[in-house]
């Protein structure tokens, strides 16, 4: 049976509950609804968490900054320090990233990891991050920490914009793109990723999913919301991808992992947050966690690999990425 709550994205009161529970990093006791739209599949939090209870979701010390000067002690941190980095060349070649002195935007620029790549290539980079960690390094970047609307910059100023895993987090999502669209010089491109809620991954897992995420993931978008939000902003789609080697197999992975331990994002958090040695003495959690981790990576190595890839080759798999250009006006060369 469908609610007479209004779809974010199309106005249609026709929305039915999808799931209900608690959230990801928030008290147990607090749970949460999903619901999703019946005419136009996009799925949505509601009510919206304030606020004050978003901004709690997003400490300091949430954001990576993968400096020298941070100290990682268990192996699965390293790892995940190199591949994190590792992975910024290879966002840098999807969106064919020229070399040359021009003008980038990164919406959610998080700790500017993905813009140093850039700049390194001769791009002048700016971020928009309300919560750019303290320690990170700024220089060469120029980090704007607010919102996209106090943002300032010309009409047509910029030749890209990126908002990598971003757009689900925004509760004014169309002003976002909208405005991005303004910014956009003309031929200029803007990138979007997001987690394909029209994926296998999706279906299959709801809760478990590692990219489901509630309430710091607010909006959940198919392929055609997106492709609906780049239209209105008046973008020709370029390219689109339902693959990522940053997201695929280990999301995959992590939402297998997710029905057995005790803790969800187990693994996610012990490369992120890096548990101490002393975490591990604590009866029947960490340990039993850590080895549930890494036998079902072991043994499931093949399935997860055939999981990730098959849906993504049938445009199911659980990331959608998606570049367009804002068309030269009328009578420009």
């Amino acid at each position: 049976m469908s609610d007479q709550i209004a779809c974010p994205l199309c106005d249609e009161r026709d929305s039915a509950l999808w799931w209900q529970g608690p959230g990801i990093d928030t008290n147990p006791s607090a749970k949460f609804s999903l619901y999703r739209c019946q005419k136009c599949d996009f799925g949505f939090v509601y009510p919206f968490p304030s606020e004050k209870e978003l901004s709690e979701l997003y400490p300091q010390t949430f954001y990576r900054t993968f400096g020298s000067e941070e100290k990682v002690e268990n192996s699965l941190s390293k790892i995940l320090q190199w591949f994190m980095k590792s992975i910024q060349g290879e966002r840098v070649k999807w969106i064919k990233l020229p070399t040359g002195s021009k003008k980038i935007l990164d919406i959610g620029a998080g700790s500017g990891t993905f813009l140093r790549s850039a700049a390194k290539i001769g791009w002048e980079a700016y971020g928009v991050e309300p919560n750019f960690p303290e320690k990170a390094k700024m220089e060469p970047l120029k980090i704007h920490r607010g919102s996209l609307e106090s943002f300032q910059a010309p009409a047509g100023s910029l030749q890209v914009i990126t908002l990598w895993h971003v757009l689900e987090h925004m509760t004014n999502f169309r002003s976002i793109t909208h405005r991005a669209g303004t910014l956009l010089a003309p031929d200029g491109k803007i990138v979007i990723a997001v987690p394909n809620f029209q994926s296998w991954e999706a279906k299959c897992f709801k809760g478990n999913w590692a990219l489901f995420d509630v309430p710091r993931h607010l909006l959940f978008f198919t392929p055609d919301n997106v492709r609906k939000l780049l239209e209105e902003s008046g973008l020709t789609i370029e390219r689109e991808s339902y693959f990522s080697s940053e997201f695929s197999w280990p999301i995959t992975l992590q939402s297998f992992l997710n029905l057995f331990c005790t803790e969800p994002m187990f693994l996610y958090n012990f490369a992120k947050r890096q548990y101490r040695k002393k975490d591990f003495h604590q009866p029947g959690k960490y340990m039993q966690n850590l080895i549930l981790s890494f036998l079902g990576t072991v043994i499931a190595f093949i399935p997860i690999t055939l999981m990730s890839l098959i849906p993504a080759a049938l445009r199911r798999g659980n990331v959608y990425m998606v570049s367009a250009t804002k068309p030269m006006a009328t009578g420009s060369a």
